[in-house]
């Protein structure tokens, strides 16, 4: 038998009997065993670490690469990518992906951009349990159509 719906780190009792079935329709029981006692295993905190090794590159009139190393735990990556000291919600990029390398169109030629990541973490079954705190980069600036 499998228990589901339990609670983390609880502790329960169980105990078993026998129900005993003759062919002429009636029954007999045993008496319960000696209650037996388990406690469910404690949730494991996991942390989901801030993206590091944050890169750009192929910088170009309106685009760039953006790359960083890859998180343990991770399911995806959130990106953010706006023109400094902007209060222009407009002018920001956002990407949401799974890759480790991300390509980012669009931008305004002679602009001093910034860009931060932020991981969000799943377990082994998929499920989202966390995300990291971002992390602000700002390499790429003064991006003019000669490329660095």
């Amino acid at each position: 038998m499998v228990l589901t719906g339990l609670i983390a780190n609880m502790k329960y009792d169980w105990k078993v009997k026998t129900l005993c079935c003759s062919s002429a329709g009636t029954y007999s029981e045993s008496d319960f065993t000696n209650t037996q006692i388990f406690t469910t295993l404690p949730v494991v905190q996991q942390t989901c670490n801030v993206p590091a090794g944050l890169n750009a590159t192929n910088i170009s009139q309106t685009g760039v690469t953006l790359s960083w190393s890859h998180s343990v735990n991770s399911c995806t990556y959130l990106i953010y990518c706006y023109p400094a000291n902007s209060t222009n919600t407009n002018a920001v990029k956002y990407v949401k992906t799974q890759d480790t390398v991300v390509n980012i169109s669009g931008l305004t030629p002679n602009t001093n951009y910034v860009w931060k990541i932020k991981t969000y973490c799943c377990n082994q079954n998929g499920g989202f349990y966390g995300e990291s705190s971002f992390q602000r980069f700002t390499d790429f600036q003064n991006i003019t159509g000669t490329g660095y």
